[in-house]
């Protein structure tokens, strides 16, 4: 079964009543008693827990991920960032370290980001929304 179906099986609410507005990022801010009773779908295969393989805010960015991220935009023709405000410096680096080797950045995102002035072009949209339309032109 699908980790979403499982999840919302779990919690039986959907992302519509999850709380108030949501932020340019995709964000959202949930009432504290949604976050307390949150229950974790475990992993279909042995029963622990599932924990994704990202960094959560206020995390560190283990060394050898830091280091291939930036060989990755060391050896790209150009970057995109899209639905994030490229607020941490982990992020942000990436895009000045692109910049300073003068390769084409893009953006795409509903509100500012921390590396707009570093942007060659910059979409100001919802994601989903977007990427729908893009899907639909390159099918």
């Amino acid at each position: 079964m699908a980790l979403q179906k499982r999840l919302l099986e779990r919690n039986g609410y959907s992302m519509s009543n999850a709380g108030e507005m949501q932020r340019p990022d995709g964000d959202v801010e949930l009432d504290q008693a949604l976050i307390d009773s949150f229950k974790v779908a475990d992993c279909i295969s042995c029963d622990g827990l599932l924990k994704p393989s990202v960094v959560f805010f206020g995390g560190s960015v283990p060394k050898a991920v830091t280091e291939e991220s930036r060989k990755l935009v060391r050896d790209c023709d150009s970057i995109l960032a899209i639905g994030t405000t490229l607020s941490t410096y982990s992020a942000f680096r990436l895009f000045r370290d692109a910049a300073q080797d003068r390769k084409p950045i893009a953006i795409l995102t509903d509100g500012p980001t921390r590396a707009d002035e570093l942007a060659d072009l910059k979409f100001e949209a919802r994601c989903s929304e977007m990427l729908v339309e893009v899907e639909a032109v390159l099918a």
